[in-house]
């Protein structure tokens, strides 16, 4: 980390083994087993250089390829662009015909598939955006309800985590007072979310937990956040 020089970046989602890391100005992947990085210039759109965006790494297994897909809000619109990683690194304008909406959480690569949580401008419900990462189309599946106010249904990725459980889409939320939900997309196409609570151990209940990832053996990763408390890793 001390050779990224992370100050100021923020780090976004990993893909095989890369890490996608941005700033205001420009965009990044480093390969830490190397040390290589490939630096990205800062998208201009309409002649404007655009000050928030937000970046997603995705990996197309068939053509063998990596891409980087920024997304940004500029005057109530949204503008979504590629750049393939080894080529001339021009960003390219991808269309888009879907919600205006907000993202909210970091990218999620599945068999060339990226995915990402994000919330409706207009009526604030959670849609997960997915990205064919080979064909450059975009996909929209409506996300879990996750909670019920004012007998409205109200859905936020705040405090939630995108993970690949077992291939399948999950949205785990962060543990409060020894517990926590997460959520598994059953099937795409009927948008069917199916809900599960986990309890923690009574070592862990009392700590400021973040969900960190997940393994393929089946296993939740959440780490410590606060700095007062010992630094662990539960599984």
């Amino acid at each position: 980390m001390k050779l990224l020089k992370v100050e100021d970046r923020k780090v976004y989602n990993s893909v095989r083994g890369l890490i996608c890391i941005g700033s205001r100005f420009e965009v990044e992947i480093y390969n830490p087993s190397t040390s290589q990085q490939y630096i990205f210039p800062q998208i201009s759109i309409a002649g404007l250089f655009c000050k928030s965006t937000v970046y997603y790494f995705g990996y197309d297994p068939v053509e063998d390829q990596y891409k980087v897909l920024a997304i940004n809000d500029m005057r109530m619109q949204l503008y979504h662009s590629v750049v393939v990683l080894g080529r001339d690194g021009v960003w390219r304008e991808v269309p888009w015909f879907g919600y205006l909406h907000h993202a909210q959480t970091s990218g999620l690569c599945i068999n060339g598939t990226l995915y990402y949580g994000a919330i409706r401008t207009y009526n604030k419900f959670s849609i997960v955006v997915s990205f064919d990462v080979r064909l450059e189309t975009f996909n929209i599946i409506k996300g879990p309800v996750f909670e019920k106010l004012n007998n409205e249904f109200k859905s936020d990725f705040t405090d939630k985590t995108l993970i690949n459980f077992w291939g399948k889409i999950a949205v785990v939320e962060k543990p409060r007072r020894g517990s926590f939900r997460m959520w598994v997309l059953k099937d795409a196409k009927k948008e069917e979310w199916f809900m599960n609570i986990y309890r923690l151990p009574e070592s862990a209940a009392c700590l400021d937990l973040d969900v960190m990832t997940y393994f393929y053996a089946g296993e939740i990763c959440l780490v410590s956040k606060k700095l007062s408390d010992p630094f662990c890793l539960f599984f």
